[in-house]
């Protein structure tokens, strides 16, 4: 696994139907690619509702142990002081890897740069 770097932000993805189709059995289109750009510039996290050993095997079987700092159970619940939707996540991007690739040509891979970034209004995101 890669060293997290307090220096950059941090991007948590989902498995399946965000990286993978059919439950793993292939990768879509970009995702892989996508996920080793931004890793040069984000500290990436992988999770899913299918549990850690789940995450584990996709990126073992997509080779991402270099590119990925952790992987995580989607939680359940979070326990935070912040509003989910408000000031906690400050981007959300449905799968399409075209306008993350478009985000990731922006990060410099700097936390302070980029946190101001993540309010890009020009970048589609949902």
């Amino acid at each position: 696994m890669k060293n997290f770097d307090d220096c950059k932000i941090s991007i948590f993805i989902d498995v399946d139907e965000t990286i993978t189709r059919d439950c793993g059995a292939s990768a879509m289109p970009n995702s892989i690619e996508c996920i080793k750009r931004l890793s040069d510039k984000c500290n990436i996290y992988i999770w899913s509702q299918g549990g850690a050993n789940y995450v584990q095997m996709i990126v073992d079987t997509f080779e991402l142990n270099e590119f990925v700092c952790g992987v995580l159970p989607k939680p359940d619940i979070i326990i935070d002081d912040l509003i989910a939707n408000s000031q906690w996540i400050k981007k959300y991007f449905f799968p399409n890897w075209q306008y993350i690739l478009e985000f990731e040509k922006k990060l410099t891979g700097d936390y302070i740069d980029d946190g101001d970034l993540l309010y890009d209004k020009n970048i589609k995101s949902y």
